[in-house]
């Protein structure tokens, strides 16, 4: 996964109308992901809800789970399985 252009912040509007919830997570790998993410994203929250959005998103779930049928199905057309 890479990061979010910054200019692209839409997604980010939608959930400052949302009820937010406070999370504690350690400190140094809150200070570790600013380091190395803090350029492409303008906070730890903006590249939390990314990452929390991306994981929910069930597309890649799906799209995976569609591959692994279309490779089993082959694998038994050639007497693997």
């Amino acid at each position: 996964m890479y990061a979010q252009p910054r200019e692209d912040i839409s997604w980010l509007l939608i959930c400052e109308v949302a009820q937010m919830r406070t999370v504690q997570l350690p400190a140094d790998l809150c200070s570790l992901v600013e380091k190395r993410y803090g350029s492409a994203f303008g906070s730890l929250e903006e590249l939390l809800i990314f990452v929390l959005k991306d994981l929910a998103n069930d597309d890649a779930v799906k799209a995976d789970q569609a591959e692994r049928q279309i490779i089993e199905e082959r694998l038994k057309d050639l007497g693997y399985l």
